[in-house]
């Protein structure tokens, strides 16, 4: 793996570690029922991503095009390139409009 790639994936593991730490403190664990826990996890995940800005019928295309509506395996790894197409194809609507 090269050096840059290895540093790219280190700063993500932060984020994430920073995430799921803030995701404890928010303590999801008193809501009573297990979907609106999973949904209130969702929504958090949502606005700590920025996902929230993006249309939900772009983001199921820009899924589409990238291949990964069939991704079966969960356990899988997404190569960072991979990661960033999808990441650019969500953005292209929003270049378009300010074009």
């Amino acid at each position: 793996m090269p050096r840059k790639e290895k540093q790219e994936m280190h700063y993500l593991s932060e984020k994430y570690d920073q995430m799921v730490t803030e995701m404890t403190e928010h303590d999801f664990q008193v809501i009573r029922f297990s979907s609106y826990r999973t949904a209130s996890k969702l929504r958090f995940i949502q606005h700590k991503t920025n996902f929230h800005y993006i249309d939900l019928w772009n983001a199921i295309e820009s899924i589409r095009d990238n291949g990964l509506h069939s991704f079966q395996d969960m356990s899988a790894e997404i190569s960072v390139q991979r990661m960033e197409a999808l990441v650019a194809s969500f953005q292209m609507p929003f270049n378009m409009c300010n074009d």
